[in-house]
């Protein structure tokens, strides 16, 4: 099965281009908002509050805290 092609010329759009202001950006919605450090999060978080959500992972604001606090 060939389902995902090799060539790059076919890749169309703005993929992995920065949005130019922040209400044009990526959405993370979520009804558990204690796990959400602040209104705006950083792509390289995504990942960890993913985990946070699904209970596998120390929550972010947890880990945060315990960074400032040492």
């Amino acid at each position: 099965m060939d389902v995902i092609g090799l060539d790059v010329t076919l890749v169309k759009g703005s993929h992995g281009l920065r949005s130019r202001t922040p209400e044009k950006g990526p959405v993370f919605i979520t009804q558990q908002a204690q796990h959400l450090p602040q209104d705006r999060i950083r792509a390289t978080d995504v990942f960890e509050l993913v985990l946070n959500h699904l209970g596998v992972a120390e929550p972010l604001l947890e880990r945060r805290a315990k960074a400032v606090a040492h």
